[in-house]
């Protein structure tokens, strides 16, 4: 892979001037999109020339994300300014672990790629890096390859510069790149030649100036200025007798430019030396060519270089040609091979290629052939070393031209990866299944991958079924070991402790009986998993950080992931949410370095968790919203996940229909699949019904106690503790807070402790003791970090004391809770909050803020506003004006308080705007600004790419990256 500029061809001294210029002042992204031989790689190499530059040329495989990751991450590496997380992010490998875990949409793959060498780049100090990305044509087609470099082009970070070349215009559109200033282009038309410059090089070429003198005009006319032509027609005259160049070159006739090139290229390929045109002739049809390969294929010259001109040296592949690009056509034409003597060369050339690494070339040459014999045997040898190489797509177009009697169970095993890679698991599974035996077992490798299938689709009982088909007697010892991993976490997902204990304990046998750092990695975290479900903290923490170990030293980043996302939950329990975050950025870094997305819905429903722990719950909802979309969007049943938590922070927030609603969901998704963590949102769901309908809130409160296990217990006894408040049971009351609060301290559960806190003190009659436990649950929320619920008690106690209850409820209100939220069970209600609060009508004190907002009367914008949206239980309920209205209210919200500095209340209008329009792009730009300017810079990035994602759904080009709020172009 390339890590420097290339050396120009050999005469190439036109100094360029105003070009040179021109790309010296361009915009962050400068594209120079030209024909062929139109000068592009020689002026960019002449510009590379003592600045800090990574360069890569590019061809058809990296039309492959993969290879593209791969091509810079070695570009960019001996660049010094170079931040360490953009190239281990470019660095990271998608099949990391051979996996199809790891199979994820392509385009997301590529987005978040972007953002994340983008986020790199944030706080990179140091002179800026320019990025030349030569021969951008072979990323056309609108591929992942593409849609990564249009993605960087859009992110544009500091300390980085795009250049682009390519024969064809950008694979995307640029419209908004160019009007906010961030595109500088340069085309045929400023490329081409001045006269004097056709004299330069002619002087070169001839080493004659007064000849060049005399023949640059007429040779200038003819070409047109064309470089490439000019090089051509400068060519062909140093091959013709001195005194006849002139009249030769008058001889000339005016032509087309192509018209012209064929001409030149006829008549310097028939001046050619005879080995040199016949090594021509054979190397027409191969991708390259090197001395090597030419002695040991039997070519006629066995030195490349003795082919120039009519080979030229490949940039940045020392030893290595190709047939000039000019050229190529009329040697295709004019000398063909024979049909028998082309299939023997490329049949051979295949082999050669892939004997000596370089895969790309092989497949080009197998594909090119008659006979499906190339094709298979390559597949055969180096199948998943080419679907590492991100050549999932050509591997599955070269599968189907083997014969099915041809096919072997090899084959079938390297096309299901490969189909399962570019999102087709029916596809996949369809391949896989024909590798089962004659009574229906699976090799121990391919039940784990079919299983993996089903599990990421949200099936545990398929998954269970297929993992339960391996033949683990005579399975290697890190297959059993896999396989044995997921039996364990499948029959944790389904509530089975004995049975999760035993398949983990069998895993790490087979582990420790010679399946090495990976094997050991994944029984470690089933273990982590049993211990944690028996209660036993020592123990998981102790498996968790073996399997963390030997994750590393394995190198399996996607182990690293799920132990990641573990870890996060556990301390979600134990209220430290924002060392939860860290783990999960962490995690979302290593997702989107190596494409393992169906990993990321999970990590977002754990941040939604963890921002609605901290009382943020505008950014709970936007988190949560974005994982129900993902799993939506898969088709996957752990959709449950995101509506359970999605749930809770609607019922905090008081907007109990739409908890009724996605709670439902919930419930219904896990009755279906038996997967215990779908029922989490029983106990959310009663609290809900109880504004309602109590009898069966009653109901649902019984069963999440009988189905609640682990963390989901203390909740269930909580909620039923509630309950009984509410419904005058003191002595059911009594019972229930007693088992929660020893099973919240069994499992160190610091919320639910501090909500058992709130629940006792209303079991004493006491006001004196209940206020002591109010204030001491509300410095356990204080020092967990959750403003709402502090102001929670807050109310509680103003109700007990006689205290000022509108200033508290109104702090409460202020925060994002409706008094809506009062008619749940808990302690809202339990409290007697709101009352007396009677919303503001919404249209008149909307109007009057909007008015005031018009004049810059700011404050009272801000709290007339305020009151007229909170006032609101769903803006996107109201109808005709007052909907547009709403949204009015919360752009002028936003806006304000972004003016004011309040940028964390800022960012929870713009959320809240996206919300209700999750198209609006002030909402999507203003939050990622904002997030920029607290300089939460990961999640800007991956906010902006949500963005970009909306607009081309819509069919529409997303803006640049706003470096500063300037208006939206």
């Amino acid at each position: 892979m390339p890590s420097a500029y290339p050396t120009p061809p050999a005469g190439w001294g036109v100094r360029r001037g105003a070009l040179l210029a021109a790309l010296d002042s361009g915009a962050w992204l400068t594209a120079i999109v030209a024909g062929p031989a139109a000068g592009k790689t020689s002026l960019l190499t002449a510009w590379a020339r003592g600045r800090p530059t990574a360069w890569l040329t590019l061809g058809p495989e990296y039309a492959g994300l993969s290879v593209l990751r791969r091509g810079l991450a070695d570009a960019l590496g001996p660049a010094g300014s170079v931040p360490g997380a953009a190239l281990d992010a470019l660095g990271a490998t998608e099949e990391v672990t051979g996996d199809l875990a790891a199979a994820a949409d392509p385009y997301a793959h590529a987005t978040g790629l972007a953002s994340v060498l983008a986020t790199a780049f944030d706080g990179a100090a140091g002179p800026e890096l320019a990025l030349v990305l030569d021969d951008a044509q072979h990323l056309a087609g609108g591929g992942p390859a593409a849609r990564f470099v249009e993605e960087l082009c859009r992110h544009a970070p500091p300390g980085l510069r795009l250049v682009i070349s390519s024969r064809t215009e950008l694979p995307f559109p640029v419209d908004r790149l160019r009007a906010a200033g961030r595109l500088t282009e340069l085309g045929d038309e400023q490329l081409a030649f001045v006269d004097f410059e056709t004299y330069q090089l002619l002087t070169l070429v001839l080493g004659d100036a007064a000849a060049a003198d005399t023949l640059s005009a007429r040779l200038h006319a003819l070409t047109g200025g064309h470089p490439g032509l000019v090089a051509l027609g400068a060519a062909w005259l140093a091959a013709q007798p001195a005194d006849q160049r002139r009249d030769r070159l008058g001889a000339l006739p005016s032509a087309t430019a192509e018209a012209l090139a064929g001409y030149l290229a006829h008549e310097v390929l028939a001046t050619a030396e005879p080995d040199a045109r016949e090594l021509a002739r054979r190397a027409a049809y191969l991708p390259r060519v090197s001395a090597r390969l030419c002695r040991d294929l039997g070519l006629p010259a066995d030195d490349p270089r003795r082919a120039v001109p009519l080979l030229a040296p490949v940039a940045d592949a020392p030893g290595w040609y190709a047939v000039d690009a000019a050229l190529r056509p009329a040697v295709l034409v004019s000398l063909p091979l024979p049909d028998p003597e082309l299939q023997a060369l490329l049949g051979t050339a295949s082999r050669w290629y892939a004997q000596h690494g370089r895969l790309e070339d092989a497949l080009a040459a197998a594909a090119a052939a008659d006979s499906p014999d190339p094709v298979t045997e390559l597949l055969v040898a180096h199948g998943s070393a080419l679907l590492a190489a991100g050549r999932a797509a050509d591997v599955i177009e070269a599968a189907a031209r083997v014969p099915a009697h041809r096919r072997t169970p090899v084959m079938d095993l390297v096309e299901g990866e490969a189909r399962h890679l570019r999102g087709d698991p029916a596809g996949a599974l369809a391949c896989l299944e024909r590798l089962a035996a004659g009574d229906g077992r699976l090799a121990a490798g391919v039940a784990h991958r079919i299983g993996l299938i089903h599990q990421s689709a949200g099936d545990p009982a398929a998954a269970l079924a297929s993992f339960q088909r391996a033949r683990l007697d005579d399975a290697d010892p890190t297959d059993a070991a896999l396989v044995l991993s997921q039996i364990s976490t499948t029959h944790w997902l389904r509530g089975d402790l004995p049975a999760c204990r035993d398949a983990a304990q069998r895993a790490l046998a087979a582990a420790n009986s010679g399946g090495g750092d990976r094997a050991l990695a994944a029984a470690h975290t089933a273990l982590a998993l049993a211990a944690e479900r028996a209660g036993d903290f020592e123990a998981n923490a102790e498996h968790m950080t073996l399997a963390m170990a030997a994750a590393q030293r394995a190198g399996d980043l996607l182990q690293q992931i799920r132990l990641r996302i573990n870890l996060s939950s556990r301390l979600l329990e134990e209220g430290r949410h924002a060392d939860a975050l860290v783990e999960l950025d962490d995690a979302i870094r290593l997702i989107e370095a190596t494409g393992a997305l169906e990993r990321y819905a999970v990590v977002r429903t754990n941040r939604g968790w963890a921002y609605r722990s901290m009382g943020r719950l505008d950014e709970a909802v936007a988190e949560l919203d974005a994982a129900v979309r993902m799993w939506r969007a898969a088709g996957s049943t752990l959709l449950a996940y995101a509506l359970s938590a999605l749930g809770s922070v609607y019922l905090v927030r008081g907007d109990l229909a739409r908890a009724e609603d996605v709670l439902g969901e919930a419930l219904a998704l896990g009755e279906r699949t038996g997967d215990h963590q779908s029922l989490a949102g029983l106990s959310t769901l009663a609290r809900v019904r109880y504004a309602t309908d109590p009898p069966s809130a009653r109901v649902l409160t019984e069963r999440s106690i009988e189905t609640g296990f682990g963390v989901w217990r203390a909740w269930a006894l909580l909620t039923a503790g509630w309950l009984a408040v509410h419904d005058g049971d003191p002595a059911a009351a009594i019972r229930h807070t007693a088992d929660a609060e020893q099973a919240a301290a069994a499992r160190h559960d610091a919320n639910a402790v501090a909500e058992a806190l709130e629940l006792r003190s209303y079991l004493t009659d006491d006001p004196a003791i209940a206020v002591e436990l109010l204030r001491g649950a509300q410095a356990r929320w204080a020092r967990l970090g959750n403003p709402i619920f502090v102001a929670r008690a807050s109310v509680a106690i103003a109700l007990r004391t006689g205290a000022d209850v509108p200033a508290a409820e109104a702090r409460l209100r202020a925060l994002g809770v409706r008094p809506e939220a009062a008619l749940a069970a808990g302690p809202l209600r339990a409290a007697g909050a709101f009352t007396g609060s009677r919303p503001a009508p919404f249209l008149p004190t909307a109007r009057a803020g909007l008015d005031r907002f018009a004049r810059g009367e700011l404050d009272e914008a801000q709290r007339l506003l305020t009151d007229a949206v909170d006032g609101v239980p769903g803006g996107d309920a109201l109808p005709g004006a007052a909907g547009a209205t709403y949204l009015d209210a919360l752009r002028a919200l936003a806006s304000a308080s972004a003016v004011a500095g309040e940028t964390d209340v800022a960012l929870r209008w713009y959320l809240r705007l996206l919300e209700h329009d999750p198209n609006d792009e002030v909402g999507h730009l203003g939050a990622v600004i904002t997030l920029a300017r607290v300089g939460r810079h990961d999640e800007a990035r991956r906010r902006y790419r949500a963005y970009s994602d909306r607009m081309r759904d819509a069919g529409a080009e997303p803006a640049p990256y706003p470096s500063e709020w300037t208006a939206i172009r």
